[in-house]
């Protein structure tokens, strides 16, 4: 062979080497990128999950969670849906920490004649969440008092005959649990069983009056609910439902659940409320029925929010109250759709009044005139604001409703019976409204 012949082969030995070596260096390093690349979505992904699941609150406690007592479920549910409601950020929030209590004052005072700024979080912005109370003002005669005693008495009357009537049928809360959900306001002579979605709020704010409490930096029935504790010893709670007025507060179960939709599905009060995390659970978890249901809502920047439709939050109460009655009631169901029979008891604590909220203005003034409260409370009104196209609930009654199939309102008023029968509401209208889906 010659040397040009062996210079040309050895050339050729060298390219290919360096071909086959730049084909390598090439495949390792695309390797040594995806490698790389794998590994920060790796962290990233870590890092995000991580911070999701800071962030997240937990969801109710499982059905199985009242092996921790009467008093802790209590205290768990009521701190699950009483979560801190302050959402301003940033300068806002500070600007907000920064006005003393005598500007906070000035502003309060300065109100329309017949409105007026009932007991509230301190420096929290909750024109956001409540519209101003509104004061009634009623000039309040004997004749008055006498005519709205004879009317809960009646009430009273019923409500015992109707127990009777029930029997074993209902089961009742245990003793402890409702000793729990009382407030005992015993320095002015009565006790309260607050039902939320029934007036709550105006009277939790009475009795915050009454503890010369304005502006108050936890919840307002946080804050409630350690002034007013249950007596220490069982003789002093005996006692205390003896000889105090007794109050509880209802309102049309329908009209209860359907307020407690539009406040607790519709509203997004800031990303990490709990109440928001239901929202997309129920709005996931239960496929709506009707063949056309309502259009997603759409918030005041123009993104559409993910809410549960009325039926959909009705199936979700649907489930907690079937789940209710096969355990009888070793199961949790949240406070703003916990049927009245089983938060307060009344078949077994006899309450003196019964009030309605249908009849709020007159059941109030009795009984703040009752307790000789005319001169601390006044009969103030907490609405909370609106969430939808709607001005107050009985408005939103009509197209609410026939969104609801007939089938599944005929069962949640099966399952609350026990307040339609105890407290002589009638479901006829709403079952009227409903869309037939039996026929």
């Amino acid at each position: 062979m010659s040397a040009s012949s062996t210079t040309l082969s050895g050339l050729a030995r060298k390219f290919t080497y360096i071909k086959r070596s730049g084909l390598l260096w090439f495949i390792g390093a695309v390797a040594l990128m995806l490698v790389a690349h794998m590994s920060l979505a790796r962290m990233q992904s870590i890092n995000s999950w991580t911070l999701i699941s800071e962030n997240r609150l937990s969801l109710p406690p499982p059905e199985n969670a009242h092996v921790c007592g009467e008093k802790c479920i209590e205290t768990f549910i009521d701190e699950f849906i009483m979560a801190d409601t302050n959402y301003e950020e940033g300068g806002a929030a500070k600007e907000a920490s920064s006005l003393d209590d005598n500007k906070l004052d000035e502003e309060k005072d300065e109100t329309e004649e017949g409105e007026f700024i009932m007991p509230t979080r301190g420096r929290d912005n909750t024109k956001n969440i409540y519209k101003q109370d509104t004061v009634r003002e009623i000039t309040w005669t004997e004749e008055m008092s006498k005519a709205r005693e004879a009317v809960l008495e009646e009430r009273r009357s019923k409500v015992e005959e109707r127990c009777r009537s029930l029997n074993d049928s209902v089961f009742l809360p245990s003793k402890e649990s409702v000793y729990n959900v009382l407030r005992w306001v015993t320095e002015y002579d009565f006790v309260w069983c607050p039902i939320f979605k029934a007036a709550s709020t105006s009277w939790v704010k009475n009795l915050l009056l009454l503890a010369k409490e304005r502006f108050v930096d936890m919840s307002l029935h946080g804050r409630v609910r350690e002034l007013y504790p249950p007596p220490e010893t069982e003789s002093e709670k005996k006692k205390a439902l003896e000889e105090h007025m007794k109050l509880m507060i209802v309102r049309h179960p329908l009209e209860r659940l359907l307020s407690a939709y539009r406040d607790k599905m519709l509203r997004i009060r800031r990303p990490k409320d709990p109440f928001r995390l239901m929202q997309m659970d129920i709005a996931k978890r239960y496929p709506d029925p009707n063949p056309q249901p309502p259009a997603p809502l759409t918030s005041s920047s123009g993104k559409k929010e993910i809410h549960p439709t009325f039926t959909q939050f009705l199936l979700r109460v649907q489930d907690d109250l079937r789940r209710l009655w096969r355990k009888k009631g070793k199961s949790q169901v949240n406070l703003h759709w916990r049927p009245f029979w089983f938060v307060c008891s009344p078949c077994e604590f006899h309450y003196d009044v019964i009030a309605h909220v249908e009849t709020m203005d007159v059941d109030n003034e009795y009984v703040i005139h009752k307790l000789g409260l005319q001169d601390v409370l006044v009969n103030a009104h907490t609405h909370a604001s609106n969430f939808d196209a709607y001005n107050d609930t009985s408005e939103a009654s009509k197209d609410y409703f026939r969104q609801v199939p007939y089938s599944l309102l005929k069962d949640i008023v099966r399952l609350y019976q026990p307040d339609f029968t105890l407290f002589g509401y009638s479901p006829d209208a709403y079952l009227k409204l409903a869309w037939r889906d039996d026929r």
